[in-house]
């Protein structure tokens, strides 16, 4: 083209060079994004397990003629049973032994996400397939919480104890937290 005095514009390669330069930005743009709400919900992931973890030690020491009684490889799980529930709220008064039954019941219904219910009625307040373990050695207490995460990287409990590996489905998206304390 013919340059005319006076004229002054952007010529359509140097209009796909800025727009291509302005689409990389975007999509960079987009993926840190997509980065930042994964590790999100991670650490919330790891946050949740924390607190259960630390919910199950407060309830055994607070409880803990019943030590025994609490412990378990299956809360939060399918397979977790009880022989019967017991209501210990404010209002009831429980034995030690009813108390540890409805402490590891009320441990599993929060693993399991069963308390928090949102306003389409689905459960949502719990871990990813999680999975609870509590090992009582003499007042030496081990709590074990499994889940899994969304991203495969390393099984968690490759590094651990044999109770740490027998905790939850074995997977490289295995994730736990272990928490240990002395009750006396």
């Amino acid at each position: 083209m013919r340059n005319v005095k006076g004229q002054s514009g952007f010529s359509l390669v140097e209009l796909i060079v800025a727009m291509s330069v302005m689409a990389i930005g975007i999509v960079g743009a987009v993926a840190t994004q997509a980065t930042a709400k994964r590790s999100g919900v991670d650490a919330s992931q790891r946050s949740l397990a924390v607190f259960f973890a630390h919910d199950m030690l407060e309830r055994m020491r607070l409880n803990k003629t019943q030590l025994n009684a609490y412990q378990g490889t299956s809360y939060g799980t399918g397979s977790f049973s009880v022989s019967n529930q017991v209501n210990c709220s404010a209002n009831n008064y429980c034995t030690p032994q009813q108390l540890a039954l409805y402490d590891t019941f009320q441990w599993h219904l929060n693993l399991a996400g069963r308390t928090v219910i949102n306003s389409e009625g689905s459960r949502v307040g719990g871990l990813l397939k999680p999975t609870g373990c509590v090992e009582n050695n003499n007042g030496y207490i081990t709590i074990v919480v499994s889940w899994l995460g969304r991203q495969a990287t390393q099984d968690a409990a490759d590094d651990g104890s044999t109770f740490e590996k027998n905790c939850g489905t074995v997977s490289d998206k295995r994730r736990q937290v272990t928490l240990t304390a002395h009750i006396y």
